[in-house]
């Protein structure tokens, strides 16, 4: 853990400086396939008026691993193309090898995101680093990089439109 806190203090700062108050994303519902150290499939649903949560299900080497995310979009250029930042957590479920006696536990921990996405008609690709700090578990190391490039289809255009409505606020 010691060798990677450099780029964890790095991560820690760049998601603590970002506003709060971000606007951007052109998608209510995206599902599609995400390419990193393995493949895998992810759904990103949009939440708030400029969040979503995004769920990841990836495979590398017989493990398998779940992250669920939130993410706040904020527009860079037009309103098609915009960076995200976000955290979350994962779980990772190890392959079980029979030669072995004493098997690591399955690891769990925190994942931060931060990453860039164009969206084009019903065509939406994004580009990220995910990196994954192990908070509990035996398997995998304490701090581990992950980046990864996503093509996602669009199901459906946004739900919520108006940046200044609040959910908590009726409708006029």
């Amino acid at each position: 853990m010691k060798k990677y806190r450099n780029q964890l203090g790095l991560v820690v700062f760049l998601l603590m400086s970002l506003p709060l108050s971000m606007q951007a994303q052109m998608y209510g519902t995206a599902f599609g396939i995400r390419a990193a150290d393995g493949i895998g499939l992810t759904v990103q649903q949009q939440v708030a008026v400029f969040s979503t949560v995004e769920g990841i299900l990836s495979s590398k080497d017989k493990n398998t691993t779940l992250n669920i995310l939130f993410e706040q979009h904020k527009r860079l250029i037009t309103s098609g193309l915009n960076f995200y930042v976000g955290a979350g957590l994962y779980k990772t479920w190890l392959d079980k090898d029979d030669n072995v006696i004493n098997h690591p536990t399955n690891p769990f921990g925190i994942s931060p995101i931060i990453g860039i996405e164009m969206t084009i008609a019903k065509l939406n690709l994004s580009a990220d680093i995910k990196p994954h700090i192990r908070v509990g578990g035996t398997g995998g190391k304490g701090f581990e990089w992950h980046t990864g490039v996503s093509v996602r289809y669009v199901f459906a255009k946004r739900y919520f439109k108006n940046e200044k409505w609040k959910f908590w606020k009726k409708k006029k």
